[in-house]
């Protein structure tokens, strides 16, 4: 193998590495992006199912209040606070806080009666409409309870576990683990042994290319270029001694033309 090959065969060896890298680069960002994207919209679609949860029982306090009971004798009120709970496995906690933080009903029983101390209180009593935070891991969403003079009686409050939700990411980051992991090791052979192919399918044209180009150089070098003013000096000789075969013959043309006469 010459030098030429040589390095032809050293360049793809180098690409290689290069290739793989770039290549498991866009992989991982695309599995980061897709995974970003899936976190996002099943939080998203969390948030909306558990918002039709308590719409709904916004829906029925705020007819019983509408009916003229006052939410502190709406005793069916925890019976159905309880009962949604037991349906929907996720939520940690169910609140009915009135205007000053205490509890009227709660699934857990030992807060009734009891100011809430959590750190969304205040912005659970100034909320006008529906509303989400997170505290200690648990997503909470809530939604204030109006009478019917349009005055907030209550805010509802429901606390849900994100354990379901980390149960189905972790699922999900280590399926996209899993395919990355695989994706990755079968493009980086196929690029390896692909370069390697490359290689070996044009290290005789690479040769022969250098072999040429290496040659005219050798006759570059051994045959200087003449000057210019060299070649022009040859060219006028040139001429002037063709000049003179054309006079010498128009005078013989003439002696012929005399004679002939």
């Amino acid at each position: 193998m010459n030098e030429g090959a040589y390095k032809f065969g050293r360049m793809t060896r180098r690409m290689a590495p290069m290739f793989i890298v770039v290549f498991c680069f866009s992989l991982l960002l695309n599995a980061f992006l897709d995974y970003s994207n899936f976190k996002r919209n099943h939080t998203e679609i969390e948030r909306s199912r558990f918002a039709v949860v308590i719409n709904d029982l916004q829906d029925t306090v705020e007819y019983a209040l509408n009916l003229g009971v006052a939410i502190q004798d709406f005793s069916q009120l925890q019976q159905m606070i309880e009962n949604t709970q037991k349906r929907y496995p996720e939520i940690d906690q169910i609140s009915v806080i009135d205007t000053s933080g205490n509890s009227i009903y709660d699934t857990n029983k030992l807060q009734i009666s009891k100011k809430t101390g959590k750190k969304w209180l205040q912005k659970a009593l100034a909320a006008k409409e529906l509303w989400h935070d997170a505290e200690d891991g648990n997503h909470v969403i809530g939604v204030p309870v109006v009478n019917s003079i349009n005055i907030v009686s209550a805010t509802l409050v429901i606390s849900y576990s994100q354990k379901n939700l980390n149960t189905k990411l972790e699922a999900v980051r280590n399926g996209l683990a899993k395919v990355a992991l695989g994706l990755m090791a079968f493009f980086s052979i196929f690029i390896y042994f692909g370069l390697k192919w490359i290689n070996k399918r044009y290290e005789k044209d690479f040769q022969c290319m250098t072999e040429i180009m290496t040659e005219g150089e050798k006759m570059d070098t051994a045959q200087p270029a003449t000057p210019p003013d060299t070649l022009l000096k040859a060219f006028l000789a040139d001429s002037s001694k063709a000049y003179s075969s054309l006079e010498e013959i128009e005078v013989e043309l003439a002696g012929i033309e005399g004679k002939s006469k």
